[in-house]
């Protein structure tokens, strides 16, 4: 899948160097968000252990129509990613969920095809900078039925800086010469190992060894509402 993100936007960054030429240009600000599920991929126990959450962002949109056609969007999100991990074994049982919250800058090239209704397509890369990690879980030894709560807000175990690629598929639809509304879905690969430590524990608090690698992974529903300024 990630490869797939990359030729779509290696192709639309062509795209739009091809067509920015002489064309009008335009900007539109909005606001943006939408429910998502997260979880990570990479660590040696990713498809037994991590399950997805559910998971959510919002923040506003700048873009800026270089042609009918294409165009660049940034803007600033609060995004909370974050996964389950579930561990059941003949020594011990652990339950946990992490929530990742994070500011994030994204830029990417967007291609729209269509008038007042039309559906568009963007990729390119996002910058994120974690501002709080959380987690709440659970142990017990196998067959004790006793559970240990588990709680903490520190930040020591996550790299603060994220680096990945997206992409979101979606259509717009004008409601007047000025608003639009949007909806999207965006999928978010995160390219750098963000794990410094995950603290999965036993129920006697002893570290769970791992390959200490995980890079976040999320899906988003993308809704927007913009509103467009004519360049003077």
């Amino acid at each position: 899948m990630r490869q797939t993100i990359l030729v779509i936007g290696f192709i639309l960054f062509g795209s739009y160097l091809f067509s920015a030429s002489g064309q009008a240009k335009k900007f539109e600000i909005g606001i943006l968000g939408g429910p998502g599920l997260s979880t990570i991929y990479g660590n040696s126990f990713s498809k037994d252990a991590f399950k997805p959450i559910i998971t959510g962002y919002a923040g506003i949109l700048f873009q800026y129509h270089f042609s009918p056609h294409f165009s660049t969007k940034t803007g600033l999100t609060y995004e909370r990613k974050g996964t389950n991990f579930k561990l059941d074994s003949w020594e011990f049982q652990s339950d946990y969920t992490y929530h990742f919250d994070y500011l994030t800058v994204p830029f990417v090239i967007q291609a729209e095809f269509g008038k007042k209704v039309c559906f568009y397509i963007n990729a390119g890369p996002y910058f994120s900078y974690l501002f709080r990690q959380e987690y709440t879980g659970k142990n017990s030894r196998s067959g004790a039925g006793n559970w240990l709560i588990i709680s903490s807000s520190v930040n020591k175990n996550q790299n603060i800086f994220d680096i990945g690629i997206s992409a979101e598929i979606g259509t717009k639809i004008e409601v007047s010469k000025e608003w639009t509304i949007s909806i999207g879905l965006m999928e978010n690969y995160g390219l750098v190992n963000t794990d410094k430590q995950l603290l999965f524990t036993t129920p006697t608090l002893s570290p769970v060894n791992s390959d200490k690698t995980s890079y976040n992974h999320a899906i988003f529903l993308a809704l927007g509402f913009s509103y467009k300024l004519d360049e003077k």
